[in-house]
């Protein structure tokens, strides 16, 4: 008879930034869907673990000390080799980024070792770990738009702006777009200042035009624009740690929501690959494909949000639940 364990909650960060809003939607949806409790990780338990990593060092102790229990669904915002009292034989750990280099897999093996499957979003890495021979119990469970608000086929947008600069822009872009402006002098432009939880929204001639205080007022800003940059992380000039991984991130899927036409800069990868990035947009190269690309884009009236729609529908938090779903029970996992 199979010997089955019960996933009964979701162990959920107390941390308020705007880099946690579409984490913590991920958790409410796959809350509601499965009937997961979403448990807020106490202060006083995250002192006493920090104690035993840090200052008492006795995290390996501690884990020979863990009774069974029911199991928790953990999100990891970053990979690292810090070893950590909350990856226990009862977590199932879903990490986000993964920015580690070879020489750190070692110690990456050491710190997820109790936890009985592993999930890894980018389909990218996944391949890394396994041509590394990664011992862990891994399987890709790729990132995910949360379900609201979905795109319907029959979406009208109303775009006020050709381009804006959602979020922090890729320097790579950014020298482009300065040539481009030198060569088109009356193209005008959105741009938005730096704190991202009280953004104000400019053009380049100095107008105001928006401003945005969290994620509703930011996704209404972006469904205001026609055109938008997107850049994988590996490729972006202003991350110096990502080590070169290029996954794709929940914001691409955002600009497809907001109905934008996207300019990239990206490498042909498993993960690219996965989310068919090609088939939205080429990658631009050089200054001469980006004016190009610029160009035709200012000109097309028509966004075929048909399209945007029904490949959303694949990406949507919802359908990664029925993956998610196949994956405990090949683990011998129950809800």
């Amino acid at each position: 008879m199979k010997n089955y364990k019960r996933l009964t909650s979701i162990s959920s960060s107390t941390l308020k930034a705007s880099s946690f809003d579409t984490l913590y939607e991920w958790e409410k949806i796959i809350s509601e869907k499965l009937n997961l409790k979403i448990e807020k990780q106490n202060k006083v338990i995250t002192w006493i673990y920090r104690q035993i990593e840090v200052r008492l060092k006795m995290r390996d102790l501690f884990h020979c000390l863990v009774p069974n229990s029911s199991i928790s669904l953990l999100f990891v915002m970053k990979a690292n080799t810090q070893k950590s009292c909350r990856l226990t034989k009862n977590t199932i750990p879903v990490i986000i980024d993964f920015w580690l280099a070879e020489n750190q897999l070692n110690s990456f093996y050491s710190n997820f070792k109790h936890c009985p499957l592993v999930l890894i979003t980018s389909a990218e890495v996944y391949q890394f770990l396994l041509d590394h021979n990664c011992p862990l119990n891994i399987a890709h469970w790729p990132l995910s738009l949360p379900d609201y608000p979905k795109l319907s086929p029959d979406a009208v947008f109303d775009k006020k702006w050709d381009l804006a600069l959602l979020g922090r822009t890729n320097p790579y872009f950014l020298n482009f777009l300065e040539r481009y402006c030198e060569k088109h002098p009356d193209f005008e432009y959105v741009l938005g200042t730096n704190n991202i939880d009280n953004r104000f929204f400019y053009t380049n001639k100095g107008k105001k035009v928006g401003h945005a205080i969290g994620r509703d007022a930011y996704l209404d800003i972006l469904r205001a624009t026609k055109i938008s940059f997107y850049t994988t992380p590996g490729l972006d000039l202003a991350k110096t740690e990502t080590n070169f991984f290029n996954q794709v991130t929940p914001r691409f899927l955002e600009l497809i929501s907001g109905g934008c036409l996207v300019m990239a800069h990206y490498p042909k990868n498993a993960d690219t690959d996965y989310y068919e990035m090609d088939s939205f947009c080429k990658d631009i190269d050089s200054y001469e494909e980006f004016e190009k690309q610029l160009d035709i884009l200012r000109d097309i009236k028509a966004i075929p949000i048909k399209k945007y729609s029904e490949y959303l529908s694949k990406h949507i938090t919802s359908q990664r639940i029925n993956l998610f779903l196949k994956l405990l029970e090949q683990n011998l996992i129950k809800i």
